[in-house]
C-alpha cells in the first residue's frame, strides 16, 4: 500500500516537471536542487549517481551491461522496444526497467531528465528509508548483489571525495 501511495505522489507531483531531453544544464541543476529537497537528499549524492550511471546522458540505456548513447528520443526508444525482454536501465540516473514496469509509467518517461531524476531519486529514498541515510542505501540504489553494492558505493565515495 505504501508503495502505491509513493508512486501516486510521485507522478501527480512530477507532471509540472516534465522537460525535453534537451534540458539545459541549469534546467538538470533545478531538476535535481527540487528532488534533493523533496526526498531530503543532498544534491551531492544525486550528481555523484547521474555522473557515476549516465555520465549526465539522458538518453544512456544499458541493456544486461551494454551501454548505448542514441543521438535521439526516438532511436533510444526503438533500442528499448527492440530489447523489451532483456534487462535495461535508462536515462540520467539509469532507472532499470523493473520500475517502470512495478509502477505502470511507459519506458518514455525514463528520457525525461526531470522525471528520471525525481523517479531516481524517490528510488534512493525509498532505500535510504529501510537502511538509513547509509552507504547501504547508496549501494542499494544500484544492486543489492554484495559485490556490486560494495563496488558502487566505493565509485560514489570516490566521486563525493573528488568533489571536495
Amino acid at each position: 500500500m505504501r508503495f502505491i501511495i509513493l508512486a501516486f505522489l510521485l507522478l501527480f507531483a512530477n507532471i509540472t516537471y516534465l522537460t525535453t531531453s534537451g534540458a539545459q544544464e541549469s534546467g538538470i541543476d533545478s531538476c535535481i536542487s527540487d528532488a534533493a529537497y523533496k526526498y531530503n537528499i543532498a544534491p551531492e549524492i544525486i550528481k555523484a549517481i547521474i555522473k557515476r550511471e549516465s555520465n549526465g546522458n539522458p538518453l544512456a540505456i544499458n541493456i544486461s551491461g551494454k551501454s548505448h548513447y542514441p543521438k535521439s528520443r526516438d532511436k533510444a526508444l526503438k533500442i528499448i522496444r527492440e530489447n523489451k525482454l532483456e534487462s535495461f536501465d535508462v536515462g540520467i540516473m539509469q532507472i532499470n526497467k523493473w520500475w517502470f514496469d512495478r509502477f505502470g509509467y511507459d519506458y518514455f518517461y525514463g528520457f525525461d531528465v526531470c522525471f528520471n531524476i525525481h523517479l531516481g531519486s524517490w528510488i534512493l529514498a525509498y532505500e535510504i528509508s529501510r537502511h538509513g541515510y547509509s552507504w547501504e542505501a547508496i549501494g542499494r540504489y544500484h544492486s543489492h548483489t554484495e559485490k556490486h553494492k560494495r563496488r558502487y558505493i566505493k565509485e560514489i565515495a570516490g566521486l563525493l571525495a573528488n568533489k571536495q
